[in-house]
């Protein structure tokens, strides 16, 4: 028995038809091709061999020819291709976003959060090829009272190099950019990224709701600060959703089609989210779920073989499983500092694979049991799915408006921060709270309470649509819920990061920016059809309903976002990074003092190029003075970076710098309002020939 043809599936002109194989073809290259790319790259970058040879050679011809070959494989017309008219209107609205990020791009070089971390480390592997960072090597080799371990760092090698905190495949992808367009590739490479990321985001809400209505989530959703914040700056979230889009676009063709091969390249593009990010396993597993499901409803005659089968389950796992070798061999503490979510994971995606493999088994052996349990299921659906729409209900209810209230969330892992911001918001007593109570109301600070409804309401429509199960194009949508959801729903659980607005949202960019659009679509979906069922006075009234709803969806994020829509967090400090680095002496060795600036050791060790520890702090400025000493007795021009121009006795200036940047409000209880301003100086002084002690 095949798929039964729905409305979106009837026979279509043959100028449609030429254009939805053009894009399948399209969505299948870009997965293929950004896939064996990145697992190339990050095979060179963790073996030492990332130069610009190698990636081409190793790199990106075999991913042109292996995108080339898949998108070849595919004959069969599934995608539907969005309109013009919507397609343009969504197009401004990216440009739009697009245009403010490259504008107020993110200079975020300093190593205390994650983008300088990305950063430091794209532009130190693109310079040397390889992920160990020169930290108390050479000129600074045994010497004592100095370090090298910056924050994002780990100095925990005998031979001075540094491990590079986090996974690293995304400073891999910005790292070979800056061979072709310079340093700035480093800054503006994220913005093109979520460029791509939210347009195939816009081709697979179009496959479930009208092209107007896809246009619509998905621009709200691109103008929210959760989406073009983290975009403006050296995050890896961006490139996960990217990977994971073109993951779901090609799981939703091989949905369509019955394609093991489809399905193989949506598990491959899913486990290259585990390369990007440790947390992209939990994605796995979804998928594992999911390609079982998919596999236990097929007829007999449309069946997988058995190598089918295996190829399907083991790609996403074997491509993630690079990424755990990444992390093992060039960032070990990072994987034990997260030891325990990483085994929680671990053993999620192993409970998956085990329930997966069992429920493909049985329905594929025709067990009794699992025919019975399906008969039942058709049954009972009904019934079923009226529990599960209450059950929707009940759980937005409780995590919305009980659990903020009543399940005050406290624990060890409670930043020390948190106490003393909480009191400046009028909360005293905060001491010890993770805030993880608040996680589903985030959500209402970024999209508004009429956006999380309608997000609640998508579901509601799904579960409660009288549709027939096998003609309803939105019941495909509930295979997207299944990748994305676990992942999605462990953080409204326990969010496990820093809770600071707009910072915690990081942990929902890769399955909220979807899963939000894609439910608010098929809500809307749903208002419009409602709206079209009468005429008169009472279709006027839905109409006016409808036109509210979206005026309010849109709104809101709109008013929310724009007072950062100008923030370019710590914009200012690569010019006087460069600043830095332009006084720099002959044969330089750099020594930081002061508690402000060590968090610059990484991006002046990789923008300039030069040797660079910090003294211990305990150490008297004179100290400072004696250890530098020693440094240009082995042939180095020592310069001294400091906050003050307190300097050792018969040093001079040579440079200095005051970048008063901006960076977005701090806040627990709401969204940030706007900027707050922070300023950074250093003074660079070097000993004169004369002032050296005589030997």
């Amino acid at each position: 028995m095949h798929e039964v043809k729905t409305e979106q599936q009837t026979e279509r002109p043959m100028n449609e038809r030429g254009e939805s194989l053009r894009l399948d073809r399209v969505m299948l290259f870009g997965a293929v091709f950004a896939s064996v790319l990145l697992v190339s790259l990050v095979v060179l970058a963790i073996v030492g061999a990332f130069t610009p040879v190698a990636v081409v050679v190793v790199s990106l011809v075999p991913a042109v020819v292996a995108g080339v070959l898949a998108a070849r494989h595919h004959t069969q017309p599934t995608l539907r291709v969005p309109g013009i008219a919507a397609t343009v209107v969504f197009g401004i609205a990216i440009a739009v976003v697009a245009g403010f990020n490259v504008v107020y791009v993110s200079e975020h070089m300093a190593t205390g959060r994650d983008p300088g971390v990305y950063l430091t480390i794209a532009r130190w592997l693109s310079g040397h090829g390889d992920l160990l960072m020169e930290g108390r090597t050479g000129p600074f080799l045994g010497l004592d009272w100095v370090t090298a371990n910056w924050s994002g760092y780990y100095e925990t090698r005998a031979d001075g190099l540094l491990y590079a905190q986090f996974l690293h495949a995304f400073p891999s992808v910005i790292g070979g950019l800056r061979w072709v367009f310079g340093d700035g590739a480093l800054f503006y490479a994220n913005t093109a990224i979520f460029v791509v990321g939210m347009s195939t985001l816009y081709v697979l809400v179009s496959q479930f709701v009208k092209d107007w209505i896809a246009a619509l989530t998905v621009s709200i959703a691109a103008f929210t600060v959760v989406a073009f914040y983290f975009a403006r700056a050296t995050y890896s979230e961006p490139l996960m959703l990217m990977f994971a889009v073109f993951g779901l676009i090609a799981f939703y063709i091989g949905l369509r089609r019955r394609s093991a091969s489809a399905i193989a390249i949506a598990g491959i593009a899913i486990g290259a989210t585990a390369m990007i990010r440790i947390d992209g396993w939990v994605l796995i597993g979804g998928f594992v779920a999911a390609s079982a499901l998919l596999m236990s409803t097929l007829d007999p005659e449309q069946r997988w073989t058995p190598g089918r089968v295996t190829t399907v389950f083991l790609a996403p796992f074997i491509v993630g499983s690079l990424g755990m070798v990444d992390g093992l061999a060039r960032s070990p503490s990072y994987i034990i500092d997260h030891l325990p979510f990483v085994i929680s994971m671990l053993a999620f995606v192993a409970v998956s694979a085990v329930i997966s493999v069992g429920l493909v088994i049985k329905s594929y052996g025709g067990s009794s049991s699992f025919l019975d349990g399906r008969r039942w299921l058709e049954v009972h659906e009904r019934r079923l799915r009226m529990l599960a729409g209450w059950g929707i209900v009940l759980g937005a209810g409780l995590l919305l408006f009980v659990r903020p209230v009543f399940l005050v969330a406290r624990g060890a892992g409670a930043h020390p921060s948190v106490g003393p911001l909480l009191a400046d918001e009028g909360q005293p007593g905060g001491v010890g709270r993770t805030l993880g109570e608040l996680t589903l109301r985030w959500f209402t600070w970024y999209w508004g309470w009429a956006g999380v409804a309608l997000v609640v309401m998508g579901l509601l429509v799904l579960v409660w649509s009288r549709t027939p199960i096998r003609t309803r194009q939105w019941n495909r949508a509930w295979f997207v819920i299944l990748i994305l959801g676990p992942l999605f729903a462990a953080y409204v659980l326990s969010p496990s990061i820093v809770p600071d607005q707009p910072w915690a949202m990081r942990r929902f960019y890769a399955t909220a920016l979807i899963l939000i659009p894609l439910l608010q679509g098929i809500a809307f979906d749903w208002v419009n059809r409602w709206t079209a069922k009468s005429d008169g006075p009472i279709n006027s009234l839905r109409r006016l309903i409808f036109a509210a709803l979206v005026g309010i969806a849109v709104v809101v994020p709109v008013v929310v976002s724009s007072p950062l829509l100008r923030v370019g967090p710590q914009a200012g400090l690569r010019g006087s990074i460069a600043e830095l680095c332009s006084v720099m002496p002959e044969n330089p060795a750099v020594i930081i003092h002061g508690d402000s600036l060590p968090n610059l050791g990484a991006a002046i060790r990789s923008f300039c190029d030069v040797p660079t520890v910090a003294s211990a702090p305990d150490l008297e400025i004179s100290e400072v003075g004696l250890l530098a000493h020693q440094v240009t007795d082995r042939g180095y021009g020592v310069v001294l970076v400091t906050t003050t121009e307190i300097i050792p006795p018969g040093w001079r200036i040579i440079g200095r710098d005051t970048t008063v940047f901006p960076l977005a409000e701090v806040t627990l209880l709401r969204a940030p309002r706007g900027a707050i301003s922070s300023e950074l100086s250093w003074i660079a002084s070097t000993p004169d020939v004369a002032s050296a002690p005589a030997q």
